[in-house]
């Protein structure tokens, strides 16, 4: 069980203990008490703390070993205005739970709701041949009838049926299919249609934006292949899993994993270890927050309906497991439903409180763009991408700021993308929150293209958060760690001379005032051209390529030849610009005859680049100084013979001896240089 259940039974116990007397004495008026079992327990003194814990004790296991009562079901008056708006009589069909889109009072919020897909609208035959229990050989031939592919939406807070009409490319009618939430989006798999199986293919309803569209998934390799009467479930909302189901011959008892976090997307066929459940169909499954599935219920292949439940989990060493669950297991039954609690119904300004605190005491500290005038020495950080490692490894080598360290006489400056692609983005992200409240006016914090939710939503930043927090908390934190993201400045000004942001100018960007005219807070989806060429904009290959020439980063984006650097410079009196973004094999490179570095401090960029990482030191004479840092040397197999620290000298030596060296950019490059994942 998680440690969060467990101390909260544990408060309920020592609150009935110590409300026992008195609510024992009341309910039975007599000396001898009744247990919750049933069984009759004769009172003993109170001079007896032993034998009261004794007392205790049997009562606790007496509780433990009986089933909780069932909560009690109520009515809910549901709102329909138009018939077509109600979903009718149905089976079949899948009803998924979305969270809320945005955030309660701003404009576009959107509540949570739940999603009914498909399903059937009539039986074909007797009722009680359409309902009964069928047998193997039965195979594809449900007896349902009707089929369809319509889409319907509950409001949770209005209580309101509505139907939905997506755009794109809608699933084909079916029922006896797999539905699950995936964020804001609704992932539909397999079933059974007019036409028989329903093939494998994966069919996402996004309902992120206004108008709800229909995506048809294109995946790699083989997969489950067709079935009906399985689950789908997202696990530690990164892997989704079908487990299950009738392949139209037999009930199966396979599990298949898909990684949402990896492109292309493949589907993988695990072999779990440990017991667990046999070859069945329509069983139910429910992700725990942790990541922990369980599995109840279905019926085998003899079309027996099962009493049985099991765990499936991931070890952090990339196995599988099933594990029986402990306890007293549900009475045995088939095509029924489970969720877990305290997501959809929660409340979601629970910590609004927090929330306004936090920007009143830090966000307005953020709301000016920097002009560092009077702050020199800085040390300029680029690119660190969650590997904490590097940053401590930074701070040993060239000082780190603190009292003991050189925070009293040199500024420290971050150029944007704290998180994604590392393993320790929460740990880089606080620890530079952290420093900037402790020395507000010495640490300053400016915004990447990864300081944004929608990307780091996919690349790493949110599925951490939920991973090693727990999916409440970790999308609270997610959630107002991005709202501070919002207020972060775009760029840094220094002594009038020298400009800082994370990507570059772009084709829009001309003069200062236009960066500090943007308004805070503000997001992606706010559509300032100046916005995305501070972000996402990149130097052309060299300086031999002039002009503005599209970014294969994607449509609209835009990379900006020397003679827009020179021009920039002159225009605004400057000598140089600072920007990151981009992997460089040394840490740093220079550009537009110099008037342009860019930096990285992420050593070995996602595990392949072998790259240097660097920071700038920049004295009070704007004089720039690079410092660097190497990869971390391979595992050491023989510590007696090889001592350490030799071992890592000569590593470091034949990695600068094999790195090729920085292509500078007065000189065209190899033409294969631009696929290497240093120029991506």
């Amino acid at each position: 069980m998680e440690a969060g259940a467990g101390m909260g039974r544990d408060a309920a116990v020592s609150k009935s203990e110590a409300n026992g007397k008195s609510s024992s004495s009341s309910a039975n008026g007599s000396a001898n008490g009744e247990a919750v079992g049933g069984e009759n327990i004769e009172e003993m003194p109170s001079s007896s703390p032993s034998a009261a814990q004794a007392v205790a004790g049997r009562q606790q296991v007496a509780m433990a070993t009986l089933p909780r009562p069932a909560p009690a079901f109520r009515m809910v008056s549901a709102v329909i205005e138009k018939k077509e708006d109600g979903p009718g009589p149905r089976c079949g069909h899948t009803l998924t739970a979305v969270a809320a889109v945005g955030e309660e009072g701003t404009p576009g919020y959107v509540g949570p709701r739940l999603i009914l897909f498909g399903g059937a609208t009539a039986l074909e035959g007797n009722s009680s041949a359409a309902g009964g229990p069928q047998t193997a050989a039965a195979g594809a031939g449900i007896r349902l009838a009707g089929a369809t592919a319509d889409v319907h939406c509950y409001d949770v807070t209005s209580r309101k049926w509505s139907r939905l009409i997506p755009v794109g490319d809608p699933p084909s009618p079916r029922a006896a299919h797999a539905a699950t939430a995936v964020g804001t989006m609704v992932v539909i798999q397999g079933g059974i249609g007019p036409a028989g199986l329903s093939t494998d293919d994966l069919h996402v309803l996004d309902l992120t934006q206004a108008k709800p569209r229909w995506h048809r998934v294109v995946v790699q390799g083989a997969g489950p292949g067709p079935r009906y009467g399985h689950v789908m479930s997202l696990v530690g909302q990164r892997f989704l899993l079908s487990i299950s189901g009738n392949d139209g011959k037999r009930p199966l008892a396979d599990v298949w994993a898909l990684d949402t976090a990896a492109k292309p997307y493949e589907w993988r066929k695990l072999d779990p270890e440990g017991e667990g459940p046999p070859p069945c169909m329509y069983a139910t499954a429910c992700a725990r927050s942790d990541g922990l599935l369980l599995l109840c219920g279905g019926r085998d292949a003899n079309s027996v309906p099962l009493d049985t439940a099991y765990g499936l989990a991931k070890h952090r060493d990339g196995r599988w497991e099933w594990a029986v669950a402990p306890g007293i297991a549900p009475s045995a039954r088939y095509q029924h439903a489970a969720v877990r609690g305290s997501m959809i119904l929660e409340c979601l300004c629970c910590r609004q409180a927090h929330v306004m605190h936090i920007k009143k005491v830090h966000f307005e500290d953020a709301c000016e763009q920097y002009r560092l005038g009077n702050l020199l020495p800085v040390k300029i950080f680029g690119d660190l991408h969650g590997l904490f490692g590097d940053l401590m490894r930074l701070g040993d080598e060239y000082g780190s700021p603190s009292t003991a360290g050189d925070i009293t006489y040199i500024d420290y400056l971050f150029l944007g993308d704290y998180v994604d692609r590392g393993q320790h983005s929460l740990e880089t992200i606080t620890l530079l929150l952290a420093l900037k409240i402790e020395y507000p006016n010495n640490v300053h914090l400016i915004r990447g293209n990864h300081e944004a939710a929608d990307i780091n939503a996919l690349f790493g930043f949110r599925i951490e958060c939920i991973e090693r927090m727990g999916e409440r908390d970790g999308i609270w934190a997610w959630q107002r760690i991005n709202q501070l993201f919002n207020w972060l400045p775009l760029a840094a000004l220094i002594e009038k001379k020298i400009i800082c942001m994370h990507g570059g100018i772009g084709r829009s960007i001309n003069h200062l005032h236009q960066i500090e005219s943007l308004q805070r807070p503000i997001t992606m989806e706010a559509g300032s051209v100046v916005l995305m060429d501070l972000l996402w904009s990149d130097p052309t290959e060299n300086d031999s390529v002039e002009g503005l020439r599209p970014n294969a980063r994607g449509p609209g984006l835009v990379t900006f030849g020397p003679d827009r650097v020179m021009e920039f410079c002159k225009n605004n009196d400057l000598q140089l610009i600072v920007r990151a973004h981009e992997c460089v094999m040394d840490g740093f490179e220079r550009f537009a005859q110099g008037h342009l570095i860019t930096l990285f401090s992420a050593t070995n960029y996602c595990g392949t680049a072998n790259n240097a990482g660097a920071i700038l030191v920049l004295g009070r004479d704007l004089v720039v100084v690079p410092k660097l840092i190497h990869p971390i040397p391979p595992a050491i197999t023989s510590p007696e013979s090889s001592p350490e620290r030799h071992l890592e000298d000569t590593w470091m030596q034949e990695l600068n001896v094999q790195r090729p060296p920085t292509p500078t950019r007065g000189r065209p490059q190899a033409g294969n240089d631009r696929g290497s994942l240093a120029w991506i």
